[in-house]
């Protein structure tokens, strides 16, 4: 994802971590960004740094100030815009300062099909995501990427834990199997 005030000019990731993002800059200060190594030809000579998007990571050039500025920067100075800490701590409920429920409703497994339906539970989910966990104790590994839109942009009705998600891209190139086949 490229993006570009006229100042600025930079990139990171898509959400899904779906294409890479490889960078060089020349002795000269010239900075090529491209989904892939080797888009256009610079002799290795002429290369004073090169490198690769990182998962979470923004790449930035100021054309003003002619410089990269590195993500670290990048976050310090947008975390430091506003008191992001003292609102936090000042809104923040934790579990223990909420009261103690007026009664704890036990399991009642003549329910528990219904309940699952009513919380959007499907019988993928049971079988691929649950009992996995629940007999070795561990999350599950699944593939990557996904073509559905993000909970919270949704037309369509989701369960509350689609609105939390694990932020992270793997991109491998070449791929890590040796078995696996180059087409």
């Amino acid at each position: 994802m490229a993006f570009t005030d006229g100042r600025v000019i930079g990139a990171t990731l898509d959400r899904n971590g779906l294409r890479p993002g490889r960078y060089i800059v020349t002795k000269d200060d010239l900075v090529v960004l491209a989904s892939e190594a080797g888009v256009i030809e610079v002799p290795a000579e002429d290369i004073r740094k090169k490198g690769r998007l990182q998962p979470g990571r923004m790449f930035l050039v100021d054309t003003v100030k002619q410089r990269i500025v590195s993500d670290s920067e990048i976050k310090k100075e947008l975390a430091g815009r506003q008191p992001y800490s003292e609102w936090l701590k000042q809104q923040q409920i934790t579990l223990d300062m909420l009261p103690e429920p007026a009664r704890v409703i036990g399991s009642n497994h003549e329910t528990l099909l219904r309940r699952q339906r009513a919380c959007g539970y499907s019988e993928e989910d049971l079988r691929i995501l649950l009992i996995p966990m629940a007999a070795k104790g561990e999350e599950p590994i699944g593939s990557m990427g996904t073509d559905v839109p993000l909970a919270c942009l949704s037309d369509r009705p989701q369960s509350l834990f689609s609105y939390f998600k694990q932020l992270f891209a793997q991109v491998t190139n070449p791929p890590l199997t040796p078995s696996a086949k180059s087409w």
